[in-house]
């Protein structure tokens, strides 16, 4: 926050559910999830008014994670990654991820939700 100018707009998104951190998290570089009251806390912390802060990425979210990312970011042998990776942009299956995530858009995921979106404005 602090190189936002006074006014200026933050777009954020932050892992949810602090109970669900694991092995695939820490393989994307998360180190915490976050519940709701403790991102909003973080924000204001920082000086910015909240916007927006809702959950996104349920159900085929979670799916995703666990199908997906998690057995890509586990994978060991780079052949096998590289495998995972191929088979994520075919063309059919990236077309029915698309398709899933736009029904997620319509779902309120909450804190079921496997990412936080946040929208802050800097006070000021």
């Amino acid at each position: 926050a602090r190189v936002l100018a006074p006014g200026g707009v933050l777009v954020a998104t932050a892992p949810a559910g602090p109970e669900r951190l694991g092995p695939g998290d820490l393989a994307a570089g998360h180190v915490r999830r976050y519940d709701r009251a403790g991102l909003a806390r973080l924000a204001g912390a920082a000086g910015l008014r909240l916007v927006t802060l809702r959950g996104w990425g349920f159900p085929f979210g979670r799916i995703y994670d666990r199908w997906v990312q998690r057995p890509a970011l586990a994978a060991r042998r780079r052949a096998a990654r590289r495998l995972l990776a191929r088979l994520a942009r075919a063309q059919m299956v990236a077309g029915l991820w698309r398709r899933a995530f736009d029904a997620d858009e319509r779902v309120p995921a909450g804190r079921l939700g496997s990412g936080w979106l946040l929208v802050a404005r800097k006070r000021g």
